[in-house]
């Protein structure tokens, strides 16, 4: 049964929240979307802006394959805080795989390095995900695949 894109989006912001939060880091819903879907807070008050991009993976012959969409203006522009790209991919059934990214460094991946495809006023991103690697019009994305290494686990008074 093919799931409603409303509901993917939803499920896969809240894969990513819930992420945040085992590591030990608050995280809020903006009551309106102006690019952001989570704030996620440390308790020393440093504030991170997440935009999360869901998708559903299909089997293709070059194996599992996920698109994700976006606004080329959210990708184009600079914030402060600026943005971070989680793409949650949902395989077998379940959230499998989260690619975590800078905005400035996906930016540079798909004017330099031809990363993303632009569609009129939006990027399309097709990740390949094998056991050993994910790729994105010819480049690997390894090294952004599950790297929650900006939210280290944070201990916790009980």
């Amino acid at each position: 049964m093919e799931m409603n894109r409303n509901y993917t989006g939803k499920s896969g912001q809240l894969a990513v929240m819930a992420e945040f939060l085992i590591r030990g880091y608050n995280v809020a819903m903006p009551e309106v979307d102006e690019g952001d879907d989570i704030f996620v807070v440390h308790h020393v008050g440093t504030l991170w802006r997440i935009q999360v991009k869901s998708a559903n993976c299909r089997r293709t012959r070059a194996g599992i394959v996920a698109r994700f969409s976006m606004s080329g203006s959210q990708l184009m522009t600079r914030r402060s805080p600026d943005l971070m790209f989680v793409f949650a991919a949902r395989k077998a059934g379940r959230w499998a795989d989260f690619i975590v990214i800078r905005r400035e460094e996906l930016e540079t991946l798909c004017s330099d390095f031809g990363a993303g495809k632009v569609l009129g006023s939006n990027v399309m991103f097709e990740l390949t995900f094998t056991r050993k690697d994910v790729r994105c019009g010819g480049l690997s994305l390894q090294r952004f695949r599950n790297a929650w290494l900006d939210w280290p686990a944070l201990a916790r008074a009980a």
